[in-house]
């Protein structure tokens, strides 16, 4: 209680130590705008315990007291105005206010007085004009100010503000005793609103704001688009090239400097595309090895930007990102990434853009986090933005050569944290099982739109063996663990033969285990022969073997019996007579041939004209073979004794006789070159019907020795043949003396 006294007291001495107070803020105003003018004067009489006690009352002098106007208000408290009406006078070089302000309560009262000069309390009329305008194209970014001033030729302080929508604080400016101003720094292409107010130099009041818009020259853009290194995604190579989308931050619309038109695209500086003033990707085709420059640039009308860069690495340099999993947990993103594992990186960028409503792509600006190394990350709303249902994620790995990998994006499935996958349906066993093995297929489990799917990281394969009641006991269970990356077989290998085994198949997720599904059994196949079995094989096989070697062995003798090619013929080699034992009378250049003694078989000859000669069958009978010259053409003659007839046998066709005797169709070398004609290859046909017989004693006619006998005594020896080198004799006479003779010897055996 004694604290409110004591503050009541403190009240109390404050509002009645003085019977009348000092008087503060006291100004007053010529008001050159109003109409009528108007000259105010307002102050602060401060605070009273009984303000309705206190009386003031104020006069205008216009003529250095020689005449006062009162207030023309009856109750007045801390304001008076006069104008033009009470005071005619009223724009009078100077002027003097006294105010009286009395305590009637205290019968106390005091006087304040104050002088002002006409001019520094005047508050002039706004500009009546304004002009701006763009200096010129090459000063696009300034602006010359033009404005009227106090009319009078007043001295005049002006106040200059320029404002548009790239500015949160007025650009402002004073102007002292001119009506002109050039303003730089302004952007292009922007509107502009200038509020010009003026007052007399050294005035205490400024006019009202007069003001005017105007629009700033338009030219290039003054700033590239914001690219980042990791603003990029890069499919696999195919035929030597690969797919690259790039991303860019659009221009701000403050460096337009006029309506952007599109984003021209660069690769290595030669121009690839460009697409529209609102997009922000790129798509493109580039080769796979080496590094690549790609450029972007904004333009419009008056040209373009400035290039934005980044680096496309070979592919061989980068990280290979396999996979980018994004879970939600109400107003969290959940990032969790895989193939990091075994590089060497440094840090990671995570990416994340608004998604189109058709597609899976950013239809939007991508915005770059970068972060430590790591293989997950959790992003909270206020770093995303609201909506995140709406956004796509990614993940960019930068390695120790600060190389980016480029974005790898979310999998279109988004999955919810902690969400326990369903069970696997359709567990089977497939056939044609490999030895002692079973393997195991089931359907994958699919993303579900519009449900809280669960991220199936793993498949977890349950075995065990003579399961009962489908079910295995706890203590023999075997588990396997298989990628969910495209997985939908796995083979159980080494594995007891002919025992039963039983298989259930289970979904797991990065934090939760899906339900086992139903038991499925089956044996695994041994496909191993017993030892009797590969015995009853082999000694199959040798049998079947020689059945094939012996049917082979029979059909070769059939087609050699009929193409006659085992057929034998005996071969009687007949004696040859010297020549120094041919019997007298025999002319003795010529060599003569003994004939057998049994001349019944009639041996047919070939005669030079073609005919067809037989000889003698007397014993006793000799005949000779002479060589000799008919019509331009050499023959072999063959003479008898008085007991034959002699024939004639042309002796090139001696061998050919020798040939069809012996049932060969080819000729010998030595009726190879000579001229055969018709008839006489059919008078042949005929003797050789009439050769089957040979008579006893006598072989097939054969040229055993060939000689050449010249006029001068002297001979060239030819080849002598065995009987088994039948197709090879000739008899080849070397005309040495001009003559040409040739004898042929034939004995009897």
């Amino acid at each position: 209680m004694s604290d409110f006294f004591k503050v009541l007291n403190i009240f109390y001495l404050h509002f009645s130590d003085e019977d009348v107070r000092n008087v503060t803020d006291f100004q007053c105003i010529l008001d050159n705008t109003s109409n009528p003018q108007e000259f105010r004067c307002n102050w602060n009489l401060g605070k009273y315990l009984n303000p309705e006690y206190v009386d003031v009352n104020i006069i205008l002098s216009v003529d250095n007291g020689q005449n006062s106007v009162n207030c023309p208000q009856k109750k007045i408290r801390e304001q008076c105005v006069w104008t033009e009406h009470d005071e005619p006078n009223i724009n009078s070089m100077s002027k003097i206010v006294i105010l009286n302000v009395t305590n009637l309560e205290f019968k106390t009262s005091k006087i304040f007085r104050k002088e002002f000069w006409t001019q520094n309390i005047s508050k002039p009329a706004p500009p009546n004009f304004i002009n701006a305008s763009s200096s010129s194209l090459e000063k696009c970014g300034c602006a010359s100010i033009t404005w009227a001033t106090i009319p009078g030729g007043v001295n005049t302080t002006s106040s200059v503000t320029l404002m548009s929508q790239w500015n949160t604080v007025p650009l402002s400016h004073i102007v002292n005793t001119d009506s002109s101003l050039e303003v730089c720094n302004l952007v292009p292409a922007t509107n502009y609103i200038v509020e010009i107010k003026i007052k007399p130099v050294g005035g205490m009041y400024y006019s009202n704001t007069a003001d005017m818009d105007f629009e700033t020259c338009h030219t290039a853009p003054s700033s590239a688009p914001h690219m980042e290194a990791s603003g990029y995604f890069s499919r696999d190579c195919a035929n030597g090239d690969r797919h690259v989308v790039v991303y860019w931050e659009k221009i701000n619309q403050k460096f337009h400097n006029g309506p952007l038109l599109e984003y021209k695209v660069f690769v290595d500086d030669a121009e690839v595309g460009a697409r529209g003033p609102q997009e922000v990707s790129f798509s493109l085709s580039i080769p796979c090895e080496g590094q690549h420059n790609v450029s972007v640039r904004g333009c419009n009308q008056q040209g373009c930007s400035p290039k934005a860069s980044i680096l496309i690495p070979s592919y061989r340099e980068t990280v290979d990102l396999q996979r980018v999993v994004m879970e939600q947990s109400g107003s969290e993103v959940h990032l969790t990434w895989f193939g990091t594992e075994n590089e060497a990186l440094t840090a990671v960028d995570i990416a994340w853009c608004k998604m189109r409503p058709a597609g899976f792509k950013c239809k939007d600006e991508i915005h770059i986090l970068r972060s430590e190394n790591a293989n997950s990350i959790v992003l909270h709303q206020e770093t995303i933005g609201p909506d995140i249902d709406e956004y796509l994620f990614g993940v960019a790995a930068i390695n120790n050569r600060n190389i980016s990998s480029g974005v790898t994006w979310q999998d279109e499935c988004r999955y919810v944290k902690n969400a326990v996958p369903p069970a696997v349906q359709h567990v089977s066993l497939l056939p044609s099982l490999p030895k002692n093995s079973l393997t195991i297929s089931w359907a994958p489990i699919k993303c579900d739109s519009g449900t809280n799917n669960a991220y199936i990281n793993q498949y977890q394969i349950i075995y065990c063996q003579l399961p009962t009641a489908d079910t295995c006991d706890t203590s023999d269970v075997s588990m396997v663990n298989v990628s969910a990356w495209g997985i939908t077989q796995y083979i159980l290998r080494d594995l007891r033969p002919d025992v039963e085994y039983g298989v259930m198949v289970r979904a797991l997720s990065l934090t939760k285990e899906g339900p086992q599904s139903k038991m499925i059994t089956g044996r695994p196949n041994n496909n191993d022969l017993s030892e009797e079995q590969v015995v009853g094989i082999v000694i199959g096989s040798i049998f079947v073997l020689i059945f094939v070697a012996a049917g082979c062995f029979c059909v070769v003798r059939q087609v050699r019996k009929a193409l006659h090619l085992n057929e034998k013929f005996e071969i009687e080699t007949p004696s040859v007579v010297p020549y120094r034992d041919t019997p007298s009378g025999v002319f003795p250049r010529y060599h003569s041939l003994a004939l057998p003694s049994d001349r019944s078989s009639r041996l047919p000859l070939i005669t030079a004209n073609g005919t067809a000669r037989h000889s003698s069958s007397d014993d006793s009978s000799y005949s000779e073979v002479i060589a000799i010259e008919q019509e331009g053409e050499k023959h072999c003659v063959v003479n008898s004794t008085s007991k034959s007839n002699g024939g004639t046998l042309a002796l090139d066709d001696i061998p050919r006789q020798i040939s069809k005797d012996s049932r060969h169709g080819s000729m010998s070398p030595t009726s190879v070159n000579q001229p055969t004609t018709p008839d006489k290859t059919v008078q042949e046909k005929e003797l050789m019907s009439n050769a089957e017989f040979i008579p006893h004693g006598y072989a097939k006619a054969t040229a055993i020795n060939t000689r050449c006998f010249h006029e001068n005594g002297s001979f060239d020896t030819g080849e002598e043949n065995s009987p088994t080198d039948l197709k090879e004799s000739s008899c080849q006479c070397n005309d040495l003396s001009g003559s040409g003779n040739c004898l042929l010897l034939v004995g009897k055996e």
